[in-house]
């Protein structure tokens, strides 16, 4: 069993419109459950409280007890928008949030602690890996809740503005090594192709450990 990361929060973006796949992510099914409610269970395991952020009137799979279900404030706004809606809704002021999609379905909640634990004393910690950052699977510290409203109100959409205006520290491969060396927890699945070709390899790898 996972022991809960003290101070330790999280929102799960569930309201994009999954136009490259052609159907509801959150719906997806994986060893019995749904990516959602898959990834949830994971994050509940390693964080206090848990928000989902889904579009309005969105149907979501029934999810662990105690995770807080709020819609998007605006339809269609994005990420961005989406992380000010869950932040707003925590209903405890944790000192870091971590941020996750739902087509992550690999996701290890061993993955989760190090990325919190590297955010510590920092604005954001994030995974950058070949150059690519991941900031929906990264963590941030609760106290930059306002520089993400102000950027928020400008009309601003993109995850990466928002990196840019913080002090981060970036997690690359080498520090997941002894957790997750395959880097499972980044695999986004987007399509019906991604999923074809993840699916079965991917799930039995993980439940082999």
């Amino acid at each position: 069993m996972v022991e809960r990361e003290p101070g330790l929060a999280a929102i799960l973006l569930a309201g994009g419109q999954s136009r490259r796949m052609g159907q509801p992510k959150a719906w997806l099914p994986i060893d019995g459950e749904t990516f959602l409610q898959r990834i949830a269970r994971t994050i509940c395991q390693v964080a206090g409280e848990l928000v989902v952020v889904a579009a309005d009137g969105q149907d979501l799979p029934v999810l662990p007890d105690g995770v807080l279900v709020v819609r998007d404030a605006v339809a269609g706004a994005g990420p961005l928008a989406g992380l000010e809606t869950g932040w707003r809704a925590l209903r405890a002021q944790p000192r870091r949030v971590f941020l996750s999609g739902c087509d992550t379905p690999f996701l290890k909640p061993e993955f989760v602690r190090v990325v919190s634990r590297f955010c510590g004393e920092r604005e954001a910690a994030v995974p950058v890996i070949d150059g690519r950052r991941h900031p929906l699977a990264a963590c941030y510290a609760f106290g930059v809740l306002p520089r993400l409203s102000a950027l928020v109100a400008t009309g601003e959409r993109r995850m990466q503005a928002f990196l840019e205006r913080l002090s981060m520290y970036e997690l690359h491969a080498e520090e997941f090594s002894s957790v997750d060396p395959r880097l499972l927890s980044l695999v986004n699945i987007n399509t019906p192709e991604d999923w074809a070709v993840w699916r079965d390899a991917t799930a039995s790898a993980v439940r082999d450990g």
